[in-house]
């Protein structure tokens, strides 16, 4: 079942802490950023995923999902379909312990990714006033 209260929280919040990351990134903070990124784009999938009527709980199944469901049936742009792997991937990368400072061209490229990620997803909502998904995919774990 959809619950619409959750979806526009969840995507307003993610709109709102896209721009505190852009605050992130301009005080250097490379590993919070990242970190921030990851856990915004995510909030934004599982927003979306909920109001098109996918209940996802772990980031694993949202990112399964995301790729199967929403690229799968074109919903959004295919320049999409990698965004949350390569989040995922930025994050492991600063999470190791002693990495390699991250350039600043490369976290800007990440925020823009993040807040256009966002955008993309929150249009998507708009675009699409009822469920679309045929069947409920709960994950439970």
């Amino acid at each position: 079942m959809v619950d619409r209260e959750e979806t526009d929280r969840l995507i307003r919040t993610a709109l709102i802490r896209v721009r505190a990351l852009e605050e992130i990134e301009k005080e250097g903070d490379y590993v919070k950023a990242v970190n921030e990124a990851y856990s915004i784009m995510f909030m934004a999938a599982k927003a979306t995923l909920n109001h098109l009527g996918a209940n996802a709980i772990s980031h694993r199944a949202v990112a399964s999902i995301f790729r199967k469901e929403l690229m799968g049936r074109d919903v959004m742009s295919r320049k999409y379909q990698d965004y949350l792997r390569k989040i995922h991937d930025y994050r492991e990368e600063v999470s190791v312990e002693k990495a390699e400072p991250m350039p600043p061209d490369k976290l800007a490229r990440i925020v823009a990714g993040c807040k256009d990620f966002v955008n993309a997803l929150n249009e998507v909502i708009k675009a699409n006033p009822e469920p679309i998904l045929q069947h409920d995919i709960t994950d439970f774990a």
